[in-house]
């Protein structure tokens, strides 16, 4: 009996320790924010502000692109004129401060934005200056629990402090922890350029599920934990429009998608 006991604690201890097939749920369509204005096409980021219930998104390509403010149910709050004030690439909410944060195109640094009393974006404050993200275009987000800025950068996640101080080398994204992997099964993270999207990069705040990527190859957002294991995958509806730069974000439970044709965030969840 006590031989039985021992055997079935190894292999439920094997089994554990087992990389598990990945699954992919399917998604759909529950929320939409309809960018104001003409100018701009890629869309950077959506934030929400937990506490005053409200979403943020911008385009990314010009410090004169729209800039939009949004209630919980989608209706537009902020001017139809209201600017990023700066060539945005990634915007958070920064739970630190209590501000919404960006970092901009290249040398552009970090900077919060001054709401007036009604949450609309007035003015920015510069944070950093200089190029504090591992590439031009790349997009910020704020990691929670951490309390620093990551970004995506040729298949790993790259932390810097709030100072903008680069923080480790960087978290390598993988399909499995197995020393060793079958044939072509890093085939996607071996070419992020070719089957996901290069700039996209989500903190979602989910245990073992911290961040998430877009691979548009395979029509599906990827969650990887904290040692770069993908432990979640979500199936995106086959007539959303998907690129291979920017147009994707997550925010208040909710994974948006960027339609550079209707000028829309879709929500899915």
């Amino acid at each position: 009996m006590k031989k039985n006991c021992i055997a079935v604690l190894v292999l439920l201890f094997i089994s554990a320790h087992l990389p598990a097939q990945v699954v992919a749920k399917p998604v759909k369509k529950v929320a939409t924010l309809s960018m104001p204005g003409e100018n701009g096409a890629n869309g950077a980021s959506v934030v929400w502000h937990p506490v005053l219930k409200k979403y943020y998104a911008s385009f990314a390509g010009n410090a004169t692109f729209p800039l939009a403010v949004f209630d919980a149910t989608g209706k537009l709050l902020s001017s139809p004129g209201l600017e990023t004030m700066i060539d945005v690439r990634g915007m958070w909410y920064n739970t630190v401060s209590k501000k919404i944060e960006a970092n901009g195109y290249d040398d552009g640094g970090w900077v919060s934005y001054v709401l007036d009393a009604k949450g609309i974006p007035g003015d920015i404050v510069q944070l950093q200056e200089g190029q504090m993200q591992p590439d031009v275009q790349s997009v910020g987000v704020f990691d929670a629990v951490k309390k620093r800025v990551c970004f995506l950068f040729e298949g790993s996640i790259i932390a810097y402090s709030l100072k903008g101080e680069p923080l480790d080398e960087g978290i390598e994204l993988k399909k499995s922890d197995k020393p060793e992997l079958e044939e072509g099964e890093l085939e996607d993270v071996d070419e992020p350029a070719k089957n996901y999207n290069a700039t996209g990069l989500c903190y979602t705040g989910i245990v073992n599920a911290e961040f998430g990527v877009l691979n548009h190859g395979a029509m599906q957002i990827e969650l990887y934990n904290r040692k770069g294991i993908l432990t979640k995958a979500f199936k995106l509806p086959e007539d959303i429009a998907l690129y291979t730069n920017f147009n994707f974000a997550y925010a208040n439970g909710t994974w948006w998608l960027f339609d550079k044709d209707e000028r829309k965030w879709f929500g899915f969840k």
